[in-house]
């Protein structure tokens, strides 16, 4: 692979995965921003970049609906017999429930950047909450 395939490669990642804008990668990488333009274009570089997004979102959504069932049944079970759930499910929803405020940060913030970077909305916290809300109902 030749140092163009190289920084080719670089500059996608950074900007599907990082959410890097074409300016900051150009800045940082010594490439035209024209020429990043075009690889953007030629290669989907947006429609990766959603896809990616989309992809973290519904992995944090499973993880959420994952703890709620969890929860969820283990109150069932206590209310039933009155037997607290077994030590490996308590440990794994405290280990959940102490992740979660991580994934939701990192949530809104990719999806803050995504906006930002992306979007002609205003910076201001009203627009940018609003639109993160209409994006994940998928409006």
């Amino acid at each position: 692979m030749n140092k163009y395939q190289q920084y080719k490669l670089i500059a996608e990642q950074k900007f599907v995965e990082k959410n890097f804008t074409l300016e900051k990668i150009s800045e940082e990488y010594n490439i035209p921003v024209k020429t990043l333009y075009s690889w953007k274009r030629k290669n989907n570089w947006s429609e990766k970049r959603k896809k990616h997004l989309s992809n973290i979102y519904d992995l944090h959504s499973l993880l959420y609906e994952l703890l709620k069932k969890l929860i969820k049944k283990s109150v069932s079970i206590f209310d039933e017999t009155g037997e607290l759930p077994d030590n490996t499910t308590l440990t794994f929803i405290s280990k959940l429930i102490d992740k979660l405020p991580k994934l939701k940060t990192i949530e809104i913030e990719t999806l803050s950047e995504k906006l930002n970077t992306d979007s002609e909305l205003s910076k201001s916290d009203d627009n940018i909450i609003e639109a993160i809300d209409k994006y994940l109902k998928g409006i």
